[in-house]
């Protein structure tokens, strides 16, 4: 990965550690929003996040059947 990738990422997910602290639930469109991005962008970075293991998600339906993501940090295991 390189120090432009790195830094990209580390953008995305401190916005995400601040949203999560103020929301506790976060969706692609409301960190895009956060960040003035589109969902799309925003759902680019979540998912490359999840790939390095910094982030994880849980599927959510709606009323309507439809399914969500809601992001949030892993945490750090100490041992």
């Amino acid at each position: 990965m390189s120090t432009k990738e790195l830094h990209i990422l580390n953008f995305w997910r401190r916005a995400l550690i601040e949203l999560y602290k103020k929301r506790g639930v976060v969706t692609a469109g409301q960190l895009g929003k956060h960040v003035g991005q589109s969902r799309t962008t925003a759902k680019k970075y979540l998912d490359r996040l999840v790939g390095e293991g910094c982030v994880g998600f849980e599927e959510v339906p709606w009323k309507n059947g439809v399914m969500s993501r809601n992001y949030g940090p892993v945490k750090a295991d100490k041992s």
